[in-house]
């Protein structure tokens, strides 16, 4: 990453969905050797999903400056309220190959309804 930001191919590089350990031992590497580190984090963040974002990456934000750009601020649209009574057939979780996705929604709508 190092060399296509010295190249001017690039700006800037980051990680997605490392933890803050992750994080800071390649930033931690990345200036013991001179090279420039991960400036900022692409975590999955959102209602269902804080701990990262709000508590874990905390100590990161002000000792590295870290940044963030998150993905999933509604929770793969369960959050848009188009789950609540049923789950629609003409979205993206009953496509082929996104199984994993309906029973992760079904699944976190059946919690975010029962505590309610």
């Amino acid at each position: 990453m190092n060399d296509l930001i010295q190249q001017g191919k690039i700006l800037y590089w980051g990680t997605s969905e490392w933890s803050a350990q992750e994080i800071m031992e390649a930033y931690s590497v990345a200036r013991q050797f001179g090279l420039t580190p991960p400036t900022m984090e692409q975590p999955q963040y959102n209602l269902f999903h804080r701990e990262r974002v709000e508590v874990e990456y905390n100590k990161l934000y002000r000792e590295i400056g870290l940044g963030t750009t998150i993905w999933s601020p509604l929770a793969s649209g369960l959050l848009s309220g188009k789950y609540m009574n049923l789950t629609p057939n003409d979205t993206r979780i009953d496509r082929p190959g996104m199984e994993w996705l309906k029973e992760l929604i079904v699944g976190e709508q059946n919690a975010w309804k029962h505590e309610k």
